[in-house]
């Protein structure tokens, strides 16, 4: 029996945690955090891009506690066609630590001006997810463990700003449904296939 290991080589391996809601009141939170275990070419280290407004104007930040990895993590965003964060940003240094407070995932960021809180609160029943290429990512073979959240909370420096996540059309063409926009995905694993049909599109990350 052939055994089955896969012939090309891995890309990343990481768990990639996002925070996206607007609520009634108008603020909005969007959070791509990356907890990178492995990548020849951003680096292991963690790396997030923050957008929030808290009822005062909109801010964005690129942050990582390798400042090398977040600017090798823009590029990669660049490169794919990003475009839900700037990324014109310069990085700044973060401290990350992460926990699993009650049945919750949550994540801390501290940075020489801010504490940052996440939180995602209402989990749902984790899946395993297939996507050879190119089904999400046009050269990449990927499998990860998606866990969808029902509620999304930041604080920011004390001031906490939460939603309600909603359903993400943007998933029902991969995953055969909506996901809900604040979603985990552990144990991500890019392999690469550049064999795979190629289609241009804008990618996620």
């Amino acid at each position: 029996m052939k055994h089955p290991v896969h012939p090309g080589p891995v890309s990343h391996v990481w768990d990639h945690f996002v925070l996206d809601f607007k609520n009634d009141a108008g603020q909005l939170v969007y959070l791509s955090l990356y907890a990178i275990a492995l990548s020849p070419t951003v680096g292991a280290a963690n790396v997030a891009l923050l957008g929030y407004d808290a009822g005062s104007g909109r801010h964005d930040l690129l942050l990582g506690d390798d400042v090398s990895a977040a600017l090798n993590m823009r590029e990669r965003l660049r490169s794919m066609g990003y475009k839900r964060s700037p990324l014109d940003l310069e990085p700044a240094e973060a401290r990350f630590q992460r926990s699993a407070p009650h049945g919750r995932l949550a994540w801390r960021i501290e940075t020489r001006d801010h504490d940052f809180a996440a939180t995602w609160s209402d989990l749902r029943k984790p899946f395993e997810y297939v996507a050879p290429a190119p089904l999400l990512v046009a050269d990449e073979d990927i499998t990860t463990v998606f866990v969808e959240a029902g509620h999304g909370r930041l604080e920011v420096d004390g001031t906490s700003v939460e939603g309600d996540a909603l359903p993400d059309e943007y998933w029902r063409p991969k995953v055969g449904r909506p996901l809900l926009a604040c979603h985990v995905a552990l144990a991500e694993i890019r392999v690469s296939n550049p064999g795979a049909t190629r289609r241009v599109r804008p990618r996620r990350g």
